[in-house]
């Protein structure tokens, strides 16, 4: 298990925890934080292929903070839970698709077309 100090009192996690790392149980009044990042970069894994339910509520989503938000061009992290529930991560104005594209063998196209229409868009 790695921690990263910063403080004496509080350990922090940097890493994704690993599965044995669930076994970790702290100490008495120990205070630690852990990386709640579960990005591409991070480990998560690309799923390409969505249940019209997962691709129905995803789209709701999206709408729905797009609206709400008066966003154009972002990336929304959505989870689904072990409920079935879909729940949003984190809104990202920087979009980013490089690890997209190394871990997805059409991911360079996809990226593509999705720029694409992002410009598209843009003049209309």
């Amino acid at each position: 298990m790695k921690f990263n100090q910063h403080s004496p009192e509080k350990k922090v996690f940097r890493e994704n925890l690993a599965e044995s790392d669930l076994r970790y149980v702290p100490a008495k009044d120990e205070e630690f934080e852990f990386s709640w990042k579960f990005n591409l970069s991070g480990g998560a894994q690309v799923d390409l292929e969505v249940s019209d339910f997962a691709r129905e509520n995803i789209e709701n989503i999206i709408h729905k903070i797009s609206d709400a938000l008066n966003l154009r061009f972002v990336t929304i992290d959505i989870i689904q839970d072990e409920n079935d529930e879909f729940r949003v991560m984190e809104i990202n104005a920087g979009v980013c698709f490089s690890q997209f594209i190394n871990l997805v063998p059409e991911g360079r196209e996809i990226a593509k077309r999705i720029y694409a229409k992002a410009i598209d868009a843009i003049f209309k």
